[in-house]
């Protein structure tokens, strides 16, 4: 954070820093201790642990137990509207990013239940593209079967019936057809590729941050590479579930670009994201990943 506050000896707030340290060892250690692969480029991903204790509350004894609306009025005063920003639903507040479009469409439960709604949509529209897909080239296949038995009865010869085909296929497939039937096969990349070129993506898992998105259709695709889905369910997943564990509170992911570290081609974006805990320390990670000017 830009502004340091004091830890208070007299209210204990040092042995309490050293508990959540503690904790923080045991549930967050194993995502800062190593690099994960981010892009199809080999970019890495790495976290960064925070731990803040938040500003005295003028108008509550030290001992009583820590809101969300006391992080608020603390963050606001350490930054303008950061409080505001962490306590916010994901449709109030909205910084586009590719963690946000996961980070955001996970949802944790109890133990180690989680799934990304963003990737699972991703998944269904891929299941969904090649079911559709498979059921035009079933519907092409019925139809040239009848048809090559008339090219026969007509008597054409291999060279003609091919251009029949062709001339057929060309027809029933226009080249701006959807889905493309031809892709049934095709790797998921490609897939979703044609999807997002189509603006065919289901929007509903992230509302907030889709209005926002300034190359709808190319944020939505980069962030959804299987490189991207995996950094998903390797880092941000179990992330969010042991930080979900770790606090009281769960605040929503923020961002400053006085977060950031280094400069222009070396610059490193780094996310907050990060939870209350009820003895007014703010505990969670930065999320660091190199920043593309290009």
């Amino acid at each position: 954070m830009e502004e340091e506050v004091p830890l208070d000896y007299s209210i204990g707030q040092a042995a309490q820093m050293l508990s959540l340290i503690g904790k923080m060892e045991m549930r967050l250690k194993p995502f800062y201790t190593r690099a994960y692969v981010a892009t199809p480029f080999g970019e890495f991903c790495r976290a960064k642990p925070v731990v803040v204790p938040l500003p005295s509350r003028s108008d509550k004894v030290p001992s009583a137990a820590w809101t969300m609306e006391d992080a608020r009025t603390a963050l606001n005063s350490m930054w303008n509207c950061l409080g505001d920003d962490f306590v916010a639903s994901n449709t109030e507040y909205v910084h586009v990013s590719e963690l946000g479009m996961h980070w955001e469409s996970i949802i944790v439960g109890k133990r180690d239940a989680k799934k990304c709604n963003f990737c699972d949509t991703a998944k269904k529209a891929v299941r969904e593209y090649r079911k559709e897909a498979k059921a035009l080239m079933d519907e092409f296949s019925l139809v040239l079967k009848t048809r090559q038995v008339q090219w026969r009865a007509e008597g054409l010869d291999d060279d003609e019936m091919h251009e029949r085909r062709s001339l057929l296929k060309a027809d029933m497939f226009p080249e701006d057809s959807y889905p493309d039937a031809n892709a049934a096969e095709s790797s998921v990349d490609d897939i979703l590729a044609h999807i997002c070129e189509q603006d065919k993506f289901p929007l509903v898992p992230f509302e907030g941050m889709a209005s926002e998105l300034e190359r709808k259709n190319d944020d939505i695709f980069n962030a959804l590479a299987l490189e991207c889905q995996d950094l998903c369910k390797t880092f941000y997943q179990p992330l969010k579930q042991n930080l979900a564990n770790l606090v009281a509170f769960s605040g929503q992911r923020v961002y400053r670009s006085w977060m950031d570290t280094g400069e222009e081609a070396n610059s490193i974006r780094r996310e907050l994201v990060a939870g209350l805990a009820t003895n007014g320390f703010l505990v969670g990670v930065y999320v660091m990943k190199a920043v593309d000017f290009v």
